[in-house]
């Protein structure tokens, strides 16, 4: 499949740290849509908002699930899935952290009590 050059508002979803409220920030990118989300919310940290907290990792072959997310509500690995399947026909792609972790800043989460290390 071909890469097209795509207009994608990102809302990200914020959150300070583990004991602030969360709110969403929009980014908007103009990208190539065979990049994976993961790949776009590093764009937008590395190009657009440095303070944007993302998890790192390695593997980006959706084995480590440190990418974990929930991409348009669908609880996914961002690494796995392109833009161009989780662009809505609204232009729009809302990322927020996974459920059942703790967040503790941003989009990075924890594991529970094991981390008050």
């Amino acid at each position: 499949m071909v890469s097209v050059k795509k207009k994608a508002l990102f809302e990200v979803y914020r959150q300070d740290n583990k004991d602030a409220d969360g709110y969403f920030k929009e980014y908007l990118l103009v990208i190539d849509d065979s990049i994976s989300v993961y790949d776009a919310l590093w764009t937008i940290r590395n190009e657009l908002d440095a303070s944007l907290a993302l998890p790192y990792f390695h593997c980006r072959k959706g084995v480590c699930g440190s990418c974990l997310m929930r991409i348009n509500g669908v609880q996914r690995l961002a690494c796995r899935v392109p833009v161009r399947k989780a662009l809505g026909e609204d232009g729009v792609i809302r990322v927020t952290p996974p459920k059942g972790r703790p967040i503790l800043k941003d989009l990075i989460t924890g594991w529970g009590d094991h981390d008050e290390v």
